[in-house]
């Protein structure tokens, strides 16, 4: 089970435009598309610092888990 201080991200491929997306879990409007995987995590870490740093990081939900439909 994860802690509350616990962030996580996830990233999904756009099939229309074939970027990738990012987003953080419990932040459902922080959205960031970039080309590369590796893109979308760096972008995503460092918003996630950003936000920290200023105090300004409130979740809106929290992960509860994954499950195929």
């Amino acid at each position: 089970m994860a802690t509350q201080n616990q962030i996580f991200g996830l990233v999904e491929q756009n099939l229309i435009t074939g970027n990738y997306v990012g987003k953080i879990i419990g932040f459902p409007h922080i959205e960031i598309a970039a080309p590369t995987i590796a893109d979308v995590v760096s972008k995503l870490q460092a918003h996630t610092a950003q936000l920290a740093a200023s105090e300004s990081l409130v979740k809106e939900s929290e992960f509860v888990g994954v499950f195929r439909l």
